[in-house]
């Protein structure tokens, strides 16, 4: 009886885990780029070219893992437990669609999840990216915004190394 409960009580957070894990496993288990930054949660690699799929078709064959993120977020959107790192979750899965709409939709979720509360580092960074890739599909792109974004968290107290290293390399592409 006692173990029942510790493992229902657990649950949500198991899931919230694997939601978060499966969208950056999506993104770089796909084999295809769907945007042109590289996020803080996935791991480094040897370079190689990847080939990249970018514009503003929709995807109709979307890796089931980033599936089952989105199908994770939509459970616990329609249960009203909708909190900051929910949103993040639900930001990066819009961010991975990769379609210019999917990238407007990124933004607007990762500033409501840092207006919750969950402004951190890695947040940032994937703020940036969602912002790259909605503005640089302007006619006349203005990545002022994301340069501002990572300078802000290149001036965070505490950095860690892993999330200065990125914000740096970013920036000094002119990310």
């Amino acid at each position: 009886m006692v173990a029942a409960a510790i493992g229902i009580g657990m649950w949500p957070m198991i899931v919230r885990i694997n939601a978060g894990k499966t969208s950056i496993e999506a993104f770089s288990a796909s084999g295809k780029r769907v945007i042109e930054m590289s996020l803080p949660a996935g791991e480094y690699a040897p370079y190689g070219p990847l080939p990249v799929t970018m514009g503003d078709t929709e995807q109709t064959n979307k890796n089931s893992l980033l599936l089952e993120s989105e199908a994770a977020v939509e459970k616990i959107r329609s249960q009203g437990k909708m909190d900051a790192r929910w949103r993040e979750i639900d930001g990066r899965n819009a961010l991975l669609e990769g379609t210019a709409a999917s990238a407007a939709r990124a933004v607007d979720i990762f500033e409501k999840a840092r207006a919750e509360g969950a402004d951190t580092a890695a947040l940032r960074i994937e703020l940036a990216a969602a912002t790259f890739e909605r503005d640089s599909r302007a006619d006349k792109p203005n990545l002022a915004k994301t340069i501002d974004i990572l300078e802000g968290v290149l001036a965070m107290p505490n950095l860690d190394k892993k999330d200065r290293a990125v914000a740096l390399f970013k920036r000094g592409r002119g990310l």
